[in-house]
């Protein structure tokens, strides 16, 4: 079975974990686990799996013990039930941020890679206006000045922000310090960064659409656009929608690119 670092639900690991087990000794069974958790009663784990019980806080150390956990596989497990049980959207937020760091640490271990790039990629993700400063740099001549390079960000940011940012881009190696002073696009980027890249795109994507909102308040009418559309589609039309969008995405990707070659 796989590892606990590629489970986003302990209910799923769970079960997992009883097939594998069971498919090593048929003799296995639920009371076998329920005992080696903690729990007196054998019907506590089959309840945890199909949803019928929470587990509770103290419980958590006893059934990572009973996994035979190691100390990070224990800690990605008490964040991971934590994250399944959640109520609210930033209690997900908060674990889920925690999960991925540990997944970061557990990969980075497994591939020889620094740990800090890995928190750094997620930063990168997490933090809306990282890759806005990315595309400002690649428009402009760029050579230090952190204040102009805050003020080019709209909501405004700190120079301190900005300075930060921008060694942070230099950490992953999308940007450089070249000879002449300016800091330009990197050509190659870790070949790592294009799979993990959108680990945390559902973050910056929650931050861009909080942006818009406040930006219909904020922002004069001459200098946003906001339209909507109410229809009744099927879902056949749905998709062919959806396949239009995608095709004018990349037609913006390229009149973008068109005037950086201008």
């Amino acid at each position: 079975m796989s590892d606990i670092f590629g489970y986003k639900d302990h209910r799923r690991y769970l079960s997992d974990y009883y097939e594998h087990k069971k498919s090593l000794n048929p003799s296995y069974s639920y009371q076998i686990l329920a005992k080696k958790c903690g729990f007196n009663d054998k019907s506590s784990v089959y309840s945890i799996i199909k949803g019928r019980r929470k587990v509770s806080e103290n419980r958590i150390d006893a059934i990572a013990k009973g996994l035979e956990l190691n100390p990070l596989e224990a800690e990605y497990l008490r964040h991971l039930i934590c994250f399944t049980q959640a109520k609210t959207d930033s209690g997900k937020k908060l674990f889920s941020h925690r999960l991925y760091e540990l997944r970061s640490i557990y990969n980075g271990k497994k591939l020889g890679t620094s740990n800090r790039f890995y928190r750094d990629l997620y930063k990168f993700r997490s933090t809306w206006y990282h890759c806005v400063i990315l595309s400002i740099i690649d428009m402009h001549e760029f050579k230090g000045d952190f204040r102009w390079l805050a003020s080019m960000v709209t909501p405004s940011i700190t120079s301190k922000q900005a300075k930060e940012s921008v060694e942070l881009l230099c950490n992953l190696k999308l940007i450089a310090k070249t000879t002449d002073g300016l800091y330009r696009i990197t050509s190659d980027n870790p070949g790592v960064c294009k799979e993990e890249f959108f680990k945390a795109m559902d973050v910056v994507h929650q931050a861009f659409m909080k942006l818009a909102s406040n930006a219909i308040d904020t922002v004069a009418p001459d200098k946003r656009i906001f339209s909507g559309l109410t229809i009744g589609i099927s879902s056949g039309t749905y998709e062919k929608i959806l396949d239009e969008l995608m095709m004018f995405e990349k037609k913006i990707q390229k009149i973008a690119q068109d005037q950086q070659k201008s």
